[in-house]
């Protein structure tokens, strides 16, 4: 299966469910139903998945908690993602599962093994987004630490040059 090349969007390796069908699970940071839709969209064309998208999403919004899951052709799945998302505290998130079969009929598939595998997809790719959002965080943090080391720099600077002023006003530089 292709990778999806949207910005924030990261997909996990396919899970086979059998030698001809596979998932694939797909998961984003996302602050509205408009902007889900949008990216379910891209990653559904991009992936030329008309047959097959079930998702859920838990977004924060105006203090409130939304709750979406859609099954999308596949039964009881939009649940299950929702269940995970919210297992997992997974606010302001946005998960798909895209599906590829290869001549199989997906309705022979039993369903608790179809479950596993869009699941084992979907742990996958939330592990993915976790780490990266760690990592983001972290770097956040880090700028942050840097700034105030340079702006205590530039009080420590100030504050000597004013003291060396004090002692010898003809001193217009801390260069020695």
């Amino acid at each position: 299966m292709p990778q999806i090349r949207l910005e924030g969007v990261f997909s996990s390796e396919p899970v086979y469910a059998g030698p001809k069908l596979s998932y694939q699970a797909h998961a984003t940071t996302t602050y509205s139903v408009d902007q889900a839709i949008d990216i379910l969209d891209i990653i559904g064309k991009s992936l030329d998945s008309d047959d097959c998208l079930p998702f859920a999403m838990n977004l924060v919004d105006g203090g409130e908690i939304v709750s979406i899951g859609e099954d999308n052709g596949e039964f009881g799945a939009g649940e299950m993602l929702a269940k995970l998302l919210q297992e997992l505290d997974g606010y302001n998130t946005l998960v798909c599962v895209s599906r590829k079969v290869a001549g199989v009929y997906v309705t022979e598939m039993l369903q608790p093994m179809k479950m596993q595998t869009m699941k084992a997809a979907v742990q996958q790719v939330l592990g993915l987004l976790y780490q990266h959002l760690v990592k983001q965080e972290n770097e956040r943090k880090m700028l942050d630490t840097m700034r105030q080391e340079q702006q205590t720099i530039a009080v420590l600077t100030n504050s000597t040059k004013e003291l060396l002023n004090i002692v010898d006003p003809s001193v217009t530089s801390l260069e020695t």
